[in-house]
């Protein structure tokens, strides 16, 4: 068990009303807590032309960089219901997989993942220094790399390629 100072930040999952998400993260932005929105890239094909939309990828779900002192204060904002977790004993959100969430990259190629979650346990390297621990599920002929955040019982995948670098866990 690690020690925790009161001023130290860690990542939080915050749950907030549906739709909701980007006003929270607004909120707290304007309060000098670092949070955002996962989201992902929606494109519905019309007969007058294409539309992109960026939806959250886990609705109802932010995360937010917060110190055990903050908790209060963040609970106090309109839109929030509660932090996921407790104060004591929160689960670990790694920089890495915030930052990978954060990336174009991650937002041009995440998808929500929805189906059973049957594969081999695999670090997926995305560069020569950034690793991601998820599961390997081959569908319609296309190998997915499928993660989640701690809590949050939904999934997302992004369809990787061949030449991609995966090493088995089990």
């Amino acid at each position: 068990m690690r020690t925790v100072d009161s001023t130290d930040k860690f990542w939080h999952v915050i749950y907030v009303h549906s739709r909701w998400e980007k006003t929270v993260v607004r909120q707290l932005l304007a309060i000098g807590v670092d949070a955002f929105v996962p989201c992902w890239q929606h494109t519905v094909v019309h007969k007058k032309g294409n539309y992109v939309s960026y939806p959250p990828l886990f609705p109802c779900y932010i995360l937010a960089k917060i110190a055990r002192s903050e908790h209060i204060a963040v609970l106090n904002i309109k839109g929030i219901f509660h932090i996921v977790g407790t104060v004591y004993d929160s689960p670990e959100i790694l920089d890495q997989d915030v930052a990978f969430l954060r990336s174009a990259y991650c937002i041009e190629r995440v998808r929500p993942y929805i189906g059973d979650l049957v594969g081999k346990n695999v670090l997926w390297h995305i560069n020569a220094k950034d690793k991601m621990l998820g599961t390997l599920v081959h569908s319609s002929g296309t190998a997915l790399f499928v993660f989640t955040v701690p809590t949050i019982n939904s999934f997302c995948s992004i369809d990787i390629q061949e030449e991609t670098s995966i090493e088995n866990v089990d």
